[in-house]
């Protein structure tokens, strides 16, 4: 049954029995979109077809987030490599002497002040029933807890800044100059652990530095990657340190600097704009959704994180399809995993997702459906050696014995050009 919308698959066929079909997931909501964007089916294609721009994006999740927590893909683009005096080194090494000098003076000024706060404070801890000099650590930790408002819900932030009002006219008119100063001290901070970022992604996607930035470039240059910050130096006269920081996409040619009038070097972050950003965050991998797009593209009823509707033991499958002109259905198990593994970590991740496929296809034929093919995808490219590696497995292993009657396929990055047929 195809519905109205999607060309999802509701149901299945066993012997004499319908099965419905229970998705969970957002990948049709993720579809629907596509479906709307000119721009996100034109990424689609490139991820398919361009082998760059599927070495930089067909990784496991963290691999390409800013966040441990939040999948939130970064990238980072450079023409250089620090070399010699590093400008940005030496300013940030003069910004922190000066912003030191200043702190250490407004601490000067304000000592009596300061000095004034503390005594009220051990009246305050007094008053309270606390002894300062005998109370114990969890004492004061609470007194101080209560006062910040963490126990009576009130704002911790609101609190200090309440009891830095009082410090004000020692800092107030040296804030902006502190500021300025501050950032100087970041840029180098910045800037390297950008080039680290991009180092570690040039290394996992198996391209060289030239690759990698002839990707970034033509992803930029088509608006699926957009800068969001970009550090720029001159190497050019490195007694005379010229740095800028530009937010979002400020430059649209190569700057100069304005003392020496060479090409200003660049450390740039980017992330995925809103077409790519539909395929590329989600914490399950490209996968799913890009073959999932493929088969609504070409109206293949299908449906995604499936379950069987009232079997308790029935067991997720990422995509479920019915191909058109067959018997049967065809179930494929996505899986991207950490690519800078060695070989021998990646064949046993292979050998236990086949074991999950083969779970998935006996629940299936355990009830009689007709499954036609099996396909595991992952984001391993898929070599002659590893399908032949395969095949011996699911010949060899008792366990993936179910594998062997349907039509079975391995499928990878490299592999994707009309998968499903």
């Amino acid at each position: 049954m195809v519905g109205s919308a999607l060309h999802t698959l509701d149901s299945v066929e066993g012997s004499g029995k319908t099965f419905k079909l229970v998705s969970h997931g957002n990948v049709a909501s993720v579809i629907q979109k596509v479906r709307t964007s000119p721009r996100a089916r034109m990424f689609a294609d490139l991820l398919r077809s361009d082998s760059s721009t599927q070495s930089i994006f067909f990784h496991h999740w963290r691999q390409l987030s800013l966040l441990k927590e939040l999948s939130f893909p970064l990238f980072v683009s450079s023409d250089t490599r620090p070399s010699g005096v590093d400008p940005l080194v030496k300013e940030a090494a003069l910004a922190k002497e000066m912003s030191a000098v200043k702190f250490q003076g407004v601490l000067t000024e304000a000592l009596p002040l300061i000095e004034k706060r503390v005594k009220t404070f051990q009246v305050r801890l007094r008053a309270a029933g606390i002894d300062p000099d005998k109370g114990s650590n969890e004492q004061v930790m609470g007194f101080l807890l209560d006062q910040m408002g963490f126990l009576s819900g009130g704002s911790p932030i609101g609190t200090m800044l309440t009891q830095a009002k009082s410090f004000e006219d020692y800092f107030a008119d040296e804030m902006g100059d502190f500021e300025l100063e501050l950032l100087t001290a970041l840029k180098v901070g910045v800037r390297n652990d950008g080039l680290d970022r991009r180092n570690r992604l040039i290394k996992e996607s198996a391209l060289n530095e030239v690759e990698y930035e002839a990707a970034v470039a033509k992803l930029r240059e088509e608006e699926f990657l957009r800068p969001v910050l970009s550090v720029l130096w001159c190497r050019g006269h490195p007694k005379l340190p010229v740095t800028s920081v530009y937010v979002g996409d400020q430059w649209q040619v190569v700057p100069q600097c304005d003392t020496c009038h060479e090409r200003l070097s660049h450390c740039t972050y980017l992330i995925p704009s809103a077409a790519s950003m539909m395929f590329v965050r989600h914490y399950e991998g490209i996968l799913p959704y890009l073959m999932a797009w493929d088969l609504e593209q070409n109206e293949v009823p299908w449906a995604a994180h499936a379950y069987l509707d009232g079997e308790s033991r029935d067991t997720e499958k990422d995509l479920v399809f019915k191909p058109k002109g067959k018997k049967g259905v065809t179930i494929v198990e996505c899986k991207s995993t950490y690519t800078d593994t060695p070989d021998r970590t990646m064949d046993v991740n292979l050998r236990d997702h086949l074991i999950q496929l083969a779970q998935h296809v006996a629940s299936y034929q355990s009830k009689n459906i007709t499954v036609a093919r099996a396909v595991l995808a992952t984001n391993y490219k898929t070599t002659k050696e590893r399908q032949e590696m395969v095949k011996k497995w699911v010949m060899d292993e008792e366990r993936l014995k179910c594998l062997r009657v349907p039509d079975f396929s391995l499928i990878g990055p490299n592999t994707l050009e009309c998968w499903w047929k």
